[in-house]
């Protein structure tokens, strides 16, 4: 039996996986999907700006260190149609000066398509890796490819 073949740009793809999803720190897209969890808890310490504003909130001086959820799973995510735009090998290295990555993975970076499978500018995007060795990973097996779309200008 073969394997599966990586998505690739244009690629119309679909998982189960996509469901649980989180924020990165700056809160900004894409969604990380691939782990198994609604919830993404992260323990940080809280900016200044965090601190005055909680500060005017309570009155009282929160704890320096915190944990914040940026889970953001969506049922609908797991069902839903997304468009490849961007794949690439990418990853390799060193993280944080100790975290070693010794290869790159496919990572992809799909954009959600509309309820009628067309494409949608403001569809949210997800992100995730097929191979490698990372946290946000979904195998290949796990990730269906429906359809290919192709590019136009008008």
């Amino acid at each position: 039996m073969s394997e599966p073949r990586l998505p690739n740009f244009g690629d119309v793809i679909t998982s189960k996986r996509f469901q649980f999803g989180y924020l990165n720190y700056d809160g900004k897209p894409p969604i990380q999907v691939g782990q198994g969890s609604p919830e993404h808890i992260v323990g940080r310490s809280l900016t200044d700006d965090e601190i005055v504003a909680e500060i005017k909130g309570t009155g009282s001086m929160p704890p320096k260190w915190k944990n914040f959820d940026y889970g953001v799973p969506d049922e609908s995510r797991g069902t839903a149609e997304f468009v490849v735009i961007e794949n690439d090998m990418q990853g390799g290295g060193t993280a944080m000066g100790y975290d070693v990555y010794p290869d790159d993975g496919w990572h992809i970076v799909a954009k959600r398509l509309d309820k009628d499978g067309q494409w949608d500018p403001d569809g949210e995007e997800i992100a995730f890796y097929m191979t490698g060795y990372f946290i946000d990973m979904i195998p290949p097996e796990e990730v269906t490819i429906v359809r290919h779309m192709a590019m136009h200008f008008v």
